[in-house]
């Protein structure tokens, strides 16, 4: 993944460190995201490799709530 990716707001000097759980997405295709999002627990950290493709969406709104319901602690991803 693209190490110049930074969060959209500023974290104050927090650092998130956790269990991640990865998911690599092909374009279009966000079944890998989902199943990562499934499989996460509270606190994980979800890190999604879509290949920067920014064609289509891999997360939005409903599987955001999803992860935040099951108290995941940040969600990463390129694409």
């Amino acid at each position: 993944m693209d190490s110049a990716i930074r969060p959209w707001r500023p974290l104050g000097g927090a650092r998130l460190l956790s269990e991640a759980v990865t998911a690599w997405c092909e374009p279009g295709d966000i079944g890998a995201a989902i199943h990562g999002i499934e499989n996460a627990g509270a606190g994980d950290v979800i890190v999604i490799d879509a290949g920067a493709d920014l064609r289509t969406a891999v997360v939005g709104e409903q599987l955001c709530g999803v992860a935040r319901r099951r108290g995941v602690a940040g969600l990463v991803a390129n694409g």
